[in-house]
């Protein structure tokens, strides 16, 4: 059953603090990777989150945690989300405080919760797992399936020759890294989805059945009771009758971290549709229920 669901976090990783030098990236035409999982493009080296972080996709990272580190550890502990931010939103809301992370209904919606140390901690661990998986898949590395927190692949434990003894293969000197994105990749993102949702208006057997302004943009009367987040599970369906990267939610749905601690993009549920998205704000309050993530991604060349 363990490696069952260890193969679950590989699956993820198939189905899915911005600061680094430029002469570490390198260009497309040199990699022998694949796309980063669960990103479009958007530029020569840089990939973007189709959709917000998911609370399926962060239980997995949770569940390795706690498989590797034990669930009385303070590792395990620090990563979990604060669901009581529910109750801040009224008694109507209290249900999701038990419901929301966990319950498989909502597997699909955006994480929320979230600390930004905890935001950059699943980064982290996301990068490790993917370069994991480009070494298994090229029979570089061996398949762990019970990995030891003192022996855990690490990108820095791999290319610094401490992960089993193992001499880093020079054809893969390029390593996935993953990070909250900074205001010029939202705006860059922004641009993109402005592009696509104006050739989507011609595609009108696309845009009126999956319901392509629901893709775009989740906001809301202020007045309404009982108001939500949506799922991702439309941006399948839409990219498949239509041919085309998307990027889900981009104006609204939760708010989204940025790569500066405090500050976040856009706008959420919670907010008035009148309310300008496409900006960058400040708050004190960044953990609460309106509130998510999703990672850029760049291929980096290890140059220690």
């Amino acid at each position: 059953m363990r490696k069952i669901i260890l193969g679950i976090v590989f699956v993820f990783i198939l189905v899915i603090s911005f600061n680094f030098e430029k002469s570490n990236i390198v260009s497309l035409k040199e990699l022998k990777y694949p796309l980063p999982p669960g990103t479009m493009q958007l530029d020569s080296n840089l990939y973007f989150d189709e959709t917000e972080i998911t609370n399926f996709s962060y239980l997995e990272f949770v569940y390795w945690i706690k498989k590797v580190y034990g669930s009385n550890s303070q590792e395990y502990k620090s990563v979990l989300p604060d669901t009581n931010v529910w109750k801040k939103l009224g008694k109507e809301y209290e249900r999701f405080v038990v419901e929301y992370f966990r319950h498989p209904q909502y597997r699909s919606y955006p994480v929320v919760g979230i600390t930004y140390e905890q935001a950059l901690k699943f980064s982290k661990w996301r990068s490790d797992r993917v370069m994991e998986f480009i070494l298994i898949k090229h029979k570089i590395i061996p398949f762990i399936p019970n990995p030891h927190k003192d022996s855990a692949f690490t990108i820095e434990r791999y290319f610094e020759g401490r992960y089993y003894n193992i001499k880093p293969d020079k054809r893969f000197n390029n390593y996935p890294y993953y990070f909250l994105p900074d205001s010029a990749t939202f705006q860059k993102a922004f641009k993109f989805q402005d592009s696509v949702m104006k050739k989507s208006k011609t595609k009108k057997k696309c845009s009126e059945t999956i319901g392509i302004h629901n893709l775009a943009i989740n906001c809301h009367n202020i007045t309404t009771r009982n108001l939500l987040p949506t799922s991702d599970l439309l941006i399948g369906e839409y990219c498949e009758c239509c041919k085309e990267s998307f990027i889900a939610n981009l104006k609204g749905n939760v708010r989204e971290l940025t790569a500066k601690e405090g500050v976040f993009f856009g706008h959420s549920f919670m907010d008035t549709c009148d309310k300008e998205c496409n900006v960058i704000r400040e708050d004190k309050d960044m953990v609460n229920a309106y509130t998510g993530f999703r990672n850029a991604c760049v291929y980096k060349r290890w140059s220690k």
